[in-house]
Order: C-alpha cells, then sequence, then structure tokens
C-alpha cells in the first residue's frame, strides 16, 4: 500500500508538471505565430508604400501596368481602411520631395535653358525626377518602419 500512494503521488506531481509545461509551449506557439504574422503585415505595409511611390511619382500607365501585375504584394487591402489612408498620405509627401529636388537639381543644372533643351536633357537621362532612390530611402527607413509598426500594433 505505502508503494502504491508513493506511485501515485509521483505519477501525480509528474502529470501537473506536464500541463504546465504544455500550457507554457502553447502560449509561446502562439506569441511567435502572433509576431510572425505582425512581421508579415509591416512588411506588407510598406511593400504597398514602394509600389504607390512608384506609380504616383512616375505617373506612367505602363508602371501601373506592371505594378499591378507584380506578385510582391497581396491586392485584397487586407491591411484596412485607416493604413492605406495613412501609407497614401506618406506616398504624397515623398512624391512632393521628389518634384521639390527635380525642380531643384534642374534649376541647378540648366539655369536659363529654354524648354526644348530641358526636354532633351529630360530624354537624355540628364536631369529630372530621382524616383527610385527617394522611394527606396524611405523604404529602407526607420521612420517608415516604425510608422508600420505603430500602425499594425494600432490596428491589432
Amino acid at each position: 500500500m505505502k508503494n502504491t500512494s508513493v506511485f501515485l503521488m509521483l505519477l501525480l506531481a509528474s502529470c501537473t508538471s506536464l500541463k504546465q509545461t504544455n500550457v507554457s509551449s502553447n502560449q509561446e506557439a502562439s506569441n511567435q505565430e502572433k509576431n510572425k504574422y505582425l512581421e508579415a503585415t509591416m512588411k506588407e505595409f510598406k511593400i504597398v508604400f514602394f509600389m504607390d511611390c512608384m506609380s504616383e511619382s512616375f505617373d506612367d500607365n505602363r508602371v501601373d501596368y506592371h505594378l499591378g501585375n507584380d506578385g510582391s504584394y497581396t491586392h485584397d487591402f487586407g491591411l484596412g481602411l485607416y493604413n492605406y489612408r495613412k501609407i497614401d498620405t506618406l506616398v504624397h509627401s515623398v512624391v512632393e520631395e521628389i518634384r521639390r529636388d527635380s525642380i531643384e537639381w534642374t534649376d541647378q543644372f540648366c539655369k536659363g535653358c529654354s524648354e526644348e533643351e530641358v526636354e532633351h536633357l529630360n530624354k537624355q537621362g540628364m536631369s529630372g525626377k530621382r524616383t527610385l532612390k527617394f522611394c527606396l530611402d524611405y523604404y529602407t527607413s526607420e521612420e517608415l518602419d516604425s510608422i508600420a509598426r505603430l500602425s499594425i500594433w494600432e490596428q491589432k
């Protein structure tokens, strides 16, 4: 009888510790899944920003066609209306910076040029917008990372 009591106590203690381990493991797995989802959503936020920035600043139907067929992000508005509005605001500020830079750079490079000369320089690629530089710089910035993180956390 004494051996049976000791055996039952050991069995009960081991079962209790197993249950606690499983609960903590399930909670850790749940947190890992949540973190993966949030990271993927942040990446989606940044990619949507980059694609919209390219589309807005190039303002070309051919670019829009290729960006629309790109599979880098989902096209189903999964981020929510709030986040798309925030992305749109960010895109407009970067596009304005691109335009301002383009005007300043063209003025420095070709002060007093006729419109035909400026057009010729644009066709040669010697003046004009630096769209890819500005969109990519902001895409990789810590500022966009923090904005994306805050926006995603606000929604969840």
